[in-house]
C-alpha cells in the first residue's frame, strides 16, 4: 500500500498482485484491488505527463516501465478493466520477447500461464471489475455467467509460487514513507 502512494507506483502493482495472489480472500483484498485499478491509472497518468521513469536505466524496474509506456496508445481512451486487460496481454507479449531472459519474473511467468489457459480476461475482472464499478461487474458476471467460480476452481490448483529470484527492487525507500516523527 505504501508504495501505490508513492512515486514506486509500480513496486506497489507487481507487490500488490503478487499479495492477492498469496493471501485468498483477506478482509483488505477489495481496498487493494481498488488501489491496484488506482495504480495502473497513476502509472499511465505518469507516462502522459511526462514524469520520468527515474532514470533506473538497465534495471527490471525500468525494462517494466519502459514497456508499459510503450503500450500507452492502447488505454488511450481511459483505464478500464477491458484496456488494463489488453494493455497488460501486450505487455506480456512484449517482455516475454524482449526481457523475460534477462529478467525472469514468477507474476509475469504465472500471468502468461493465465494468458495461456484462457482464463486472463476472468483473472483481470477477478482483479479491477469491481474497482472499475460494481454495476459493470455485474453486468459482465451476468454476461459470463459462472466464470469467475471457474476461475477461482482454477486458481485453487494453480498457484502462483514467486522465488527469491524475483528480487530486483533496489530497496530505494526515498518518498515512501513519511518523513516527520509521530508525535506523541
Amino acid at each position: 500500500m505504501a508504495y501505490l502512494g508513492s512515486e514506486h507506483v509500480l513496486w506497489g502493482l507487481l507487490y500488490g498482485e503478487i499479495f492477492l495472489n498469496i493471501e485468498h480472500d483477506t478482509t483488505g483484498d477489495d481496498e487493494l484491488k481498488t488501489r491496484l485499478f488506482t495504480g495502473y491509472k497513476t502509472m499511465f497518468d505518469n507516462f502522459a505527463n511526462g514524469i520520468p521513469d527515474r532514470n533506473n536505466t538497465g534495471t527490471f524496474e525500468n525494462a517494466v516501465l519502459r514497456v508499459y509506456s510503450s503500450l500507452t496508445p492502447v488505454i488511450s481512451d481511459g483505464i478500464t478493466t477491458d484496456n488494463l486487460t489488453m494493455v497488460r496481454a501486450r505487455f506480456f507479449m512484449d517482455w516475454f520477447s524482449g526481457y523475460a531472459k534477462k529478467y525472469p519474473y514468477s507474476l509475469f511467468s504465472y500471468q502468461d500461464n493465465l494468458i495461456r489457459s484462457g482464463h486472463f480476461d476472468i483473472y483481470d475482472q477477478w482483479l479491477f471489475g469491481k474497482a472499475e464499478g460494481l454495476p459493470q461487474y455485474e453486468a459482465w458476471n451476468n454476461f459470463h455467467e459462472g466464470d469467475i467460480d471457474r476461475f477461482l476452481k482454477w486458481r485453487s490448483t494453480a498457484k502462483l509460487q514467486p522465488v527469491t529470484a524475483d528480487f530486483y527492487n533496489s530497496r530505494d525507500i526515498k518518498g515512501i514513507f513519511n518523513k516527520r516523527k509521530p508525535q506523541h
